[in-house]
């Protein structure tokens, strides 16, 4: 049976701890951060196609052209 002093596993934490990322090091951990996540977004915008931005695109003006038109109604009423 094998046992381990007590000081090895003290000794072992303080050397796995890691440090603390400072000055043009941090900066350029938040700059490629902001960089993937805007490479992420444009990356979900271009899987549509034409097509489907298109009909997206009519689908909301169809919606936005009925309200008002709901609008004008409830006005033309009062």
């Amino acid at each position: 049976m094998t046992a381990t002093p007590a000081f090895a596993s003290r000794s072992y934490s303080a050397r796995s701890r890691r440090a603390q990322a400072h000055g043009i090091d941090r900066l350029v951990m938040r700059l490629s951060m902001a960089a993937l996540l805007w490479a992420r977004r444009r990356a979900d915008r271009a899987e549509l196609a034409r097509d489907d931005l298109v009909r997206l695109r009519q689908q909301s003006e169809a919606a936005e052209r009925r309200e008002h038109e709901s609008a004008l109604l409830a006005a033309r009423v009062r």
